[in-house]
């Protein structure tokens, strides 16, 4: 069996139609493979900015629970300063205020 130049030529072209359709198919699914690993990425990067988040939150909270026992205490020295009366409320006030500052 003799081989011919034109069956050589035709294998070598033969593969590099598949070589072009193997890349041809490799760029059409690559896309979708780097959104894929996009989203994981992003999902991964909100889940860790929600939990900043949460915590923030909680702070927050936290800081108007301060706030609203200084204005309770302020309100509470008012009450006394035009009294006179009031002490216990104070003792009360200021043990709540200690309370929230002992939980900072």
């Amino acid at each position: 069996m003799e081989i011919s130049w034109e069956l050589i030529a035709g294998i070598c072209g033969g593969m590099v139609l598949l070589c072009t359709a193997g890349e041809k198919i490799y760029h059409i699914f690559k896309p979708a493979a780097n959104w894929k690993k996009k989203v994981d990425s992003m999902e991964t990067e909100i889940k860790e900015l929600r939990s900043y988040t949460d915590r923030d939150y909680e702070a927050l909270k936290h800081n108007d629970e301060i706030l609203k026992g200084i204005c309770k205490g302020q309100i509470t020295m008012m009450n006394h300063m035009i009294d006179g009366n009031h002490v216990e409320a104070m003792k009360k006030t200021r043990d709540d205020l200690l309370d929230l500052t002992n939980k900072i």
